[in-house]
This record gives C-alpha cells, sequence and structure tokens, in this order.
C-alpha cells in the first residue's frame, strides 16, 4: 500500500510511529489523539510489516524505515533506521509504503462501495479543493478520484452556529425531504478534513 501526498512534509517522521504521540497540525486538525496512522499502518501490514516513510520538508528529504515488530521490542528508534538528504528540486510532500499489505483488496461492487465511503469520510477535505486519487494496480482498473457526499434535500432546516466555552461548532439539521434519497441516515460530524 502506498499512501502519497504533495502536502508540506512532516516534520518529525518519528511522530507518525511513536504510539500515543501527537503532533497538530495548523491547516488539516488531523494528529488528535496520535494513534490513527499508527493504526492503519498496522491494521493494513502487521507487525511483521516494513514501513518506509519519506517527507520532504524544508529542503530536506528524510525517510524512516523501520518492521514493527523490531520496533516493538524496545519503542526505540534506532538511528540506522533513519536517513536525510539535501530535497531533489521540485520535490515535496510525504509517501508512506507499507509492505507487505496483508489486507486484501475488494473487487467490483464492494471496491465501488469502499471508494463511496472514503468519498463520504474526506468529504470536507474535498469540498475545500482537495483531490484524492484512488489507484488499485489491477488490470482494467481506471484509478478512482473521490467523490464528496453531498447532503440529500431538507425541510424544516436549524442552522446555527453555537458556542462552548471556548469551543465553537455549526449546526444544520433537518428532516430529509419527502422522496428525496437518504444514502446516510443518522448524524454526521465533520472535523477538520474527516467526517
Amino acid at each position: 500500500i502506498r499512501v502519497e501526498d504533495d502536502g508540506d512534509g512532516c516534520a518529525d517522521l518519528v511522530d507518525m510511529v511513536r504510539l500515543g504521540k501527537h503532533t497538530g497540525h495548523e491547516t488539516t486538525l488531523l494528529g488528535r489523539f496520535g494513534i490513527g496512522a499508527k493504526n492503519a499502518m498496522l491494521w493494513l501490514g502487521g507487525l511483521d510489516s516494513v514501513v518506509c516513510i519519506t517527507s520532504t520538508r524544508g529542503g530536506m528529504t528524510k525517510t524512516l524505515r523501520l518492521v514493527w515488530r523490531d520496533y516493538g521490542n524496545r519503542w526505540i528508534i534506532r538511528r540506522e533506521w533513519m536517513t536525510e538528504s539535501p530535497a531533489q528540486d521540485g520535490a515535496r510532500g510525504t509517501v508512506i509504503l507499507i509492505r507487505p499489505c496483508v489486507r486484501s483488496i475488494p473487487d467490483g461492487a464492494a471496491l465501488a462501495e469502499r471508494i463511496r465511503d472514503l468519498g463520504y469520510l474526506y468529504s470536507p477535505a474535498i469540498k475545500r479543493g482537495v483531490q484524492i486519487i484512488i489507484r488499485v494496480k489491477r488490470r482494467g482498473v481506471a484509478p478512482f478520484v473521490l467523490q464528496a457526499w453531498e447532503l440529500p434535500p431538507l425541510s424544516e432546516v436549524v442552522d446555527m452556529s453555537i458556542k462552548v466555552g471556548s469551543r465553537g461548532a455549526h449546526i444544520h439539521v433537518g428532516i430529509v425531504a419527502t422522496g428525496a434519497p437518504n444514502q446516510r441516515p443518522g448524524i454526521t460530524f465533520t472535523h477538520g478534513f474527516r467526517v
């Protein structure tokens, strides 16, 4: 599994693998609890997988390469797992490579459903202009560009902003209009770039 972005890069690659380490991000609000990326990497690859993270930031490219089981034996990052060099011209962003992937990638209708789910989860980011492309390396499978989920037409709408202490929230609720399809019943809560 390869996850790649063309963003500003990561200041500290170790934070991406250190359990419980929270690193805030000004622009995305990611990194709330310090478990998301680690959980995803371990779930996808398992304890015997190799994770290789390469990130370019401030003119330098850093790489961290580790086997989860080796790291988990003492929870210490060894010096030889890290490299750093001047960035190549035009290099930017972060690449996370997980080998092997022990999870199977679904096919057909199941794959289409997962793509819709990802479009739903990342709707706030997509609506802000972020483009997310899923490439499945199978013959005849074209890349998928995630589409944002759209709220169904509502009647009896309440739209308001509230403040609790120093935190604010916007509330938009209503009843799905008669005859309108409701693909995702229930409550949708968005925070930052995710639902």
